[in-house]
């Protein structure tokens, strides 16, 4: 059985505090709101992704997810878009 979480603090950028155009401040923010030692140590996977059409820069941050895959035209594969940083338990 996989337990289903509520997304609608980040689709309706309702979390305190938070910039939504920030992915690391989001998944920060989505740590504090459901707290594993509160919710019987479940835990849920996200990738956070902001695109600058303007620049065309694209900044992202990935919470126990896969790395997110980033396709060109016709589906073809341009690059794997791996994250850095620390694992938070």
């Amino acid at each position: 059985m996989f337990p289903v979480i509520d997304v609608s603090p980040v689709w309706q950028q309702t979390l305190p505090g938070t910039d939504f155009k920030d992915s690391k401040q989001v998944l920060e923010s989505l740590n504090i709101a459901f707290p594993g030692e509160e919710n019987n140590d479940m835990f849920f996977t996200i990738w956070h992704g902001v695109n600058n059409k303007n620049t065309r820069e694209l900044t992202y941050a990935s919470g126990g997810h896969p790395p997110a895959l980033l396709l060109g035209d016709y589906l073809q594969l341009i690059q794997t878009l791996h994250c850095c940083g620390h694992r938070v338990m």
